[in-house]
């Protein structure tokens, strides 16, 4: 009799292990039956006819089962709250996604990457930055920064959208050259095409700011669109900027061209040129001295490089966001 119960008590265990995967009812039917052909066999019709003995072992199969369901329900319930927790703390609100744009100033089609952090409940609050050079948002960690800064409240929500055109879009379309034609087609091509489409797809009349920054030659084509688009671009972001148009020019011309601008736009200009080119001086002693364009609120953020690098880092770019939609 003893060795019964005791093997009777292994089966129970046994099956307590399976319990997660049985409905109740699935669990007791399956046990009573192996206790029932179990009990037949050692017992015959000493124990058989015992039913007081089963109906024990089925309520206390039915406690245990309930018992440690519950207990197994409540401690998976914890761990996944535990868990959905730290993804939800853990998890970034930068949302960013490729697109494209068809161009019939550029006849081609150009490659959009956006980088967003979450839409304001006032969309009007939104700023915009057109980043021209998309190679280069992995060099500057683009998405880290934005993300980083953001959750600390240090800038306001924004919306980057980078492209890229051709070596020969990048200049001032002013210029006296024959490459001027393929600025100014660059040029309307990010105003009149590429704005509009960026307003369309985030649902947005009008931005809180929009700015717009380039790298090296891209430098100058983010100055020129600024420039003469101030109605809907107030900033421009000049990082290590190259002041040469066409393949025969040089930066004293460029600077001359700058000068001779009539238009006084009302646009804030940030540049860093990491102490290593004296054209970038000149221009902003062309910007500041110059009375036709003497309205333009200009800033510069020198910062000495110890490299040739004309690539932005990481501290130059999260400076930049910094200063250009402070929070």
């Amino acid at each position: 009799m003893l060795s019964v119960l005791i093997k009777s008590k292994l089966i129970i265990n046994k099956h307590r292990q399976k319990r997660a995967v049985c409905t109740p009812k699935a669990f007791t039917i399956e046990l009573l039956s192996k206790i029932y052909f179990f009990i037949k066999k050692k017992l015959k019709d000493q124990l058989w006819g015992n039913k007081v003995f089963l109906k024990n072992v089925s309520a206390k199969i039915k406690k245990n089962y309930y018992f440690y369901s519950t207990k197994i329900i409540k401690m998976k319930l914890c761990t996944f709250l535990f868990i959905a927790l730290i993804v939800t703390a853990c998890k970034s609100s930068i949302k960013q996604q490729e697109d494209s744009i068809y161009s019939r100033h550029l006849q081609h089609q150009v490659q959009l990457t956006i980088i967003s952090t979450k839409m304001p409940a006032k969309k009007q609050d939104m700023n915009l930055l057109l980043f021209i050079g998309p190679n280069l948002l992995e060099e500057v960690r683009a998405k880290k920064i934005i993300d980083s800064l953001f959750k600390k409240k240090l800038i306001q929500p924004m919306m980057l959208v980078a492209f890229e055109g051709k070596e020969g879009d990048y200049g001032i379309e002013e210029a006296e050259i024959v490459e001027a034609k393929q600025y100014k087609k660059f040029n309307e091509f990010v105003v009149g095409e590429l704005y509009p489409f960026v307003k369309k797809k985030a649902a947005i009349r009008k931005f809180n700011s929009v700015a717009i920054c380039g790298f090296s030659n891209a430098s100058l084509a983010a100055f020129d669109i600024a420039f003469n688009n101030d109605e809907k671009i107030q900033i421009a972001g000049m990082f290590s900027p190259r002041f040469l148009l066409g393949k025969t020019s040089n930066s004293e011309e460029t600077l001359e061209t700058i000068a001779s601008l009539r238009k006084r736009p009302v646009i804030k200009i940030w540049m860093e040129d990491g102490g290593l080119d004296s054209s970038a001086i000149k221009f902003k002693n062309v910007i500041q001295s110059k009375s036709s364009i003497a309205e333009c609120n200009f800033q510069e953020q020198v910062i000495t490089a110890g490299t040739l690098n004309k690539n932005p880092t990481i501290r130059n770019f999260a400076a930049f966001l910094l200063w250009a939609f402070p929070k």
